[in-house]
């Protein structure tokens, strides 16, 4: 047998004896496929599309039937009629059953057991470490989701908003706020320091279709003749003074003019910013109120005239004052 005769036959042979490998399952994306659902909660939130189990002994029509909830929450029930389900608890699901079957029915009893529920989504945007879509299986807290998207940036605002669309009822919590026109309710959760801070009374359940978004914190600008110019986030801080900021931009330097320094600040429905003149040497010996600064003022420390003499000031004439001399002396 030839050479190239007897690798072709290996070849085929190995080809004949290597199984083949199966293909990996993909990762689950939104809307691929039910999710098995904790039965055991009574808390879970019923939502649109979800399936659940009725037992009802008295009402064979209703009892072990499993039943899908429309798109718009409701769910059509033999017996019962057409009930509004989205957005209820189990537990409170099957007090509405149980108040509908008294009516007909002598101590009815009634359980509910979701059984299966769509990946549906829920949007993380804004500054966490990585925002996107991500699906939400059965019941998950605000907590559990952040330690999903990784928490917030440091550079957060101390807040975190969350857009409920009221088909999935208001958001649980004093300080919600509910928009009947774009039929949702909103909820700011204040952070303390950390990427996952949130206070136990504040974790909330998050339903189907919630937006949870955290912005960019205020900030302030310091320019000019200071040690660091820079942006100063304000974090949690409800006030910040101008003798306070530019401690923390490094202080003023040595060419600056303390008493015309300038502080602009933004008019409110324009695009023009308002002048304040504040004289930083009169609020350091206490002649005068030290200013307390607003989100997105920008603060700016202008040169000294003298400055121009000076041998640090890059655009100074102070460098050249010997050479001057030197050639007047030559004269």
């Amino acid at each position: 047998m030839k050479p190239y005769s007897r690798a072709l036959y290996f070849l085929l042979a190995l080809l004949i004896t290597t199984p083949v490998a199966k293909a990996q399952p993909s990762t689950p994306r939104i809307g691929d496929g039910p999710a098995v659902i904790d039965q055991a909660n009574p808390n879970y939130i019923v939502a649109p599309d979800d399936q659940i189990t009725i037992k009802a002994p008295q009402v064979p029509e209703l009892n072990d039937r499993t039943f899908r909830i429309g798109t718009d929450g409701a769910v059509d029930l033999p017996f019962v009629g057409r009930i509004q389900a989205g957005g209820l608890k189990v537990e409170a699901l099957e007090a509405l059953l149980l108040s509908k079957l008294k009516e007909t029915i002598r101590n009815p009893q009634v359980t509910v057991m979701p059984v299966m529920s769509r990946n549906q989504p829920v949007y993380f945007v804004g500054l966490f470490r990585t925002p996107g879509v991500y699906p939400l299986t059965g019941n998950r807290t605000l907590l559990e989701m952040l330690g999903v998207v990784g928490g917030v940036t440091p550079n957060t605002a101390r807040r975190i908003t969350i857009t409920r669309r009221s088909e999935y009822t208001a958001i649980p919590l004093r300080g919600g706020a509910v928009d009947p026109v774009r039929k949702t309710s909103t909820l700011e959760i204040g952070l303390a320091d950390g990427a996952f801070a949130i206070r136990p009374e504040d974790d909330v359940l998050l339903a189907p279709y919630d937006i949870v978004s955290a912005e960019r914190s205020d900030r302030i600008y310091v320019l000019g003749n200071v040690g660091q110019p820079r942006s100063i986030d304000l974090g949690e801080r409800t006030a910040l003074s101008l003798s306070q900021a530019l401690a923390e931009a490094g202080g003023v330097t040595s060419l600056a003019t303390k008493d015309r320094i300038r502080v602009l600040r933004q008019i409110s429905g324009t695009d023009r910013r308002a002048e304040i003149a504040v004289d930083l040497r009169g609020i350091l010996d206490g002649r005068k109120p030290d200013l307390y600064l607003q989100a997105d003022d920008v603060v700016y420390v202008p040169q000294s005239k003298l400055a121009i003499l000076s041998p640090r000031s890059e655009s100074g004439l102070g460098s050249y004052l010997p050479w001057v001399f030197l050639g007047l002396l030559r004269r």
